[in-house]
């Protein structure tokens, strides 16, 4: 079962293609990727890859005469444009039929950065409204990651704030596009059904752009900011008359492989066995439901889940999760058989959709830089990992130096005393 994994295809101008066919499909997807976000935008510009992306979907209208809505609907094209705190997506899904088209497309990004005024402030005013309507720096959210990202640019929120997408003018974002779409920092990946003149035809598009060389390194690392793993079991409170709690814990990425932080995750967070579900809401109902995020980068990562609470059960919701996480790093029972059979008995789903083959490769393989030449060794690497390393990883992560207790409450009442001597029971 060696399926795959991929191919490359490097064109003249250094820009790199990587594809895996699968003709028994009935579509494909084809993405340009490119590292950028927040992660690499000072405040100046923060936002600026978010207003790029949708700058760029009023480009390619007004290269298509204001019809390309209605052309992609005609031939029943997908279309996404995803930005991420450290990477953008652009991604076109369809019929082989179309795949010229979608190259045609796909070039068209590269072309200037030229919108007319009002199709600019029209763009802008929209953005501007996404943020107003978004009201994320209100969240539990945004006042944690003040905290977790203190002093590195992922403080900032991917769509910057109505300022500082005021302060980018065309020419601008001009460089913005340049600096984005420049050597070393994009990849196209192409999955599902298509054949080898497809490919060479964009090879061929590709090679008619001149590409900027690269203006700094984007190799998605993190700057570690001086509280990172010197937490102390810190606790914050954003006021509010609603209550909320956010756990969220730091890891060392560099120290764990792929599967071994998806299968601890797991563990905590996914199925109808995950422990945090069955703790907290089957077996005492503390909560109905809640949102969990692994943010990973190379270096660093952070791992946190939050939940709306009944003020009452405040300190006793923080000891059953205190109690739960303790348990973890001592005993393992049928845990991995619940997580494990999703990479293993069921890995090879993952090749009947074409665009989350796509996605998954491309953030893995060429945005984390995990490697694995074939399924069979990503299967493995599952596989080999142990209820005993699990519990070492707990006993690494959960421990104070990594924990860091958010709550939206009323501060002036809050009791910081009995829930910091309730966290320092993370041994």
């Amino acid at each position: 079962m060696k399926k795959n994994i991929e191919r490359e295809l490097k064109t003249s101008n250094k820009i790199a293609i990587y594809h895996v066919r699968n003709p028994h499909l009935h579509s494909f997807s084809l993405a340009l990727y490119a590292k950028a976000g927040v992660l690499y935008e000072s405040d100046e510009i923060n936002g600026s890859t978010h207003l790029w992306e949708h700058m760029l979907y009023r480009k390619l209208n007004q290269s298509y005469n204001n019809k390309f809505s209605s052309l992609l609907d005609k031939c029943g094209l997908y279309f996404s444009a995803t930005t991420y705190k450290e990477f953008l997506c652009i991604l076109i899904k369809g019929s082989p039929k179309y795949f010229d088209l979608v190259s045609e497309i796909m070039l068209k990004i590269f072309d200037p950065m030229d919108i007319s005024s009002d199709e600019f402030k029209l763009e802008k005013k929209r953005v501007k409204a996404e943020i107003r309507e978004g009201d994320q720096k209100t969240t539990l959210r945004h006042f944690t990651d003040q905290i977790i990202w203190a002093d590195t640019n992922l403080k900032n929120m991917i769509t910057g704030t109505c300022k500082s997408v005021d302060s980018i003018g065309n020419k601008k974002l001009q460089e913005i596009q340049d600096s984005i779409l420049s050597q070393g920092n994009i990849f196209f990946y192409i999955t599902g059904a298509f054949e080898n003149q497809h490919i060479e035809k964009l090879r061929l598009g590709l090679e008619q752009i001149v590409i900027s060389e690269p203006v700094s390194l984007r190799d998605n690392t993190v700057p570690v900011n001086q509280y990172f793993f010197h937490r102390n079991n810190h606790i914050s409170i954003k006021n509010s008359k609603y209550h909320a709690l956010r756990f969220s814990f730091d890891f060392n990425n560099e120290r764990y492989s792929l599967a071994e932080i998806d299968l601890i995750y797991d563990i905590l967070f996914s199925g109808e066995m995950g422990k945090i579900h069955q703790e907290l809401s089957e077996q005492r109902g503390l909560i109905y439901s809640f949102n969990s995020t692994l943010e990973r980068y190379r270096n660093i990562g952070n791992l946190h889940f939050s939940f709306d609470i009944n003020k009452a059960k405040i300190f006793e919701t923080i000891k059953v999760v205190v109690d739960l996480l303790n348990h973890l790093k001592k005993h393992l029972d049928d845990e991995l058989s619940f997580v494990i059979p999703w990479y293993t008995e069921n890995a090879e789903f993952i090749f009947d959709d074409d665009a989350g083959f796509n996605w998954e490769m491309a953030y893995e393989r060429h945005i984390m830089e995990y490697k694995y030449d074939n399924l069979n060794e990503k299967i493995e690497s599952y596989k080999i990992v142990t209820p005993k390393r699990i519990m070492q990883i707990a006993n690494e992560i959960f421990v104070p130096n990594n924990t860091i207790l958010t709550l939206s409450t009323n501060k002036s009442s809050f009791d910081f005393e009995r829930a910091k001597s309730i966290l320092d029971l993370l041994g």
